[in-house]
């Protein structure tokens, strides 16, 4: 998504990717590791308890669109 955003805009990857990451209220996009410990407690019994709703895991991002 970011290859043909900044294909259209005439921008480089570097720059389209910088300006997304400042639209994100953490600033910067997730890691794999924060992915993936959002993953592994949803698979775990600590959330078994869990049922029926959506864990938006993207830095604030949701909320300012």
């Amino acid at each position: 998504m970011l290859a043909a955003r900044a294909a259209a805009s005439g921008s480089t990857l570097a720059e389209v990717a910088a300006r997304d990451a400042m639209s994100v209220p953490a600033w910067r996009p997730a890691t794999a590791d924060e992915i993936g410990a959002t993953v592994a407690f949803l698979a775990s019994r600590a959330a078994s308890y869990v049922n029926g709703t959506v864990l938006t895991v993207d830095g604030g991002r949701t909320e300012t669109i």
